[in-house]
């Protein structure tokens, strides 16, 4: 599964009917600017999601990204990554974490492992996400 596949198969169907949400595919126009943003129905918060997505290779925040964390984290914004870890062929459970900003902004250049993402992870779920416990971490910012 690829980022977009992430996104269509996992994530999309728990925001659809929540509020409005972009997702933003280009670089070349949105330097460093997460792939989702969303907001919620009902005067929610407005986040801004990382999708990551470790399959054949491994994912990385480049430098435009930590820097437009950084900014956002200092004006007040709420934003994150959505991680997910593909299983390994024999077993196939798929782990998927949510990192918050505060977690991003404290990592390394480069995340050496599976382990460290996982490490930097406030919520985990194996297999796939659970949509009410994001849900409840999102809307309850």
């Amino acid at each position: 599964m690829n980022e977009k596949q992430f996104w269509k198969r996992c994530v999309e169907p728990i925001l659809r009917g929540k509020g409005h949400y972009d997702r933003i595919e280009s670089h070349a126009t949105a330097t460093g600017r997460p792939d989702v943003n969303v907001c919620f129905n009902g005067g929610g918060p407005t986040w801004d999601i990382e999708l990551k997505n470790w399959g054949s290779r491994r994912p990385e925040i480049r430098p435009a990204q930590r820097r437009w964390f950084h900014e956002r984290v200092k004006a007040g914004g709420l934003c994150c990554v959505l991680m997910r870890i593909e299983g390994p062929t024999s077993v196939h459970t798929d782990w998927f974490g949510f990192i918050p900003s505060e977690k991003i902004l404290d990592m390394p250049d480069r995340v050496a492992n599976r382990h460290q993402w996982k490490d930097m992870a406030t919520h985990q779920w194996w297999e796939t996400i659970n949509a009410n416990e994001l849900l409840e971490v999102l809307l309850n910012a």
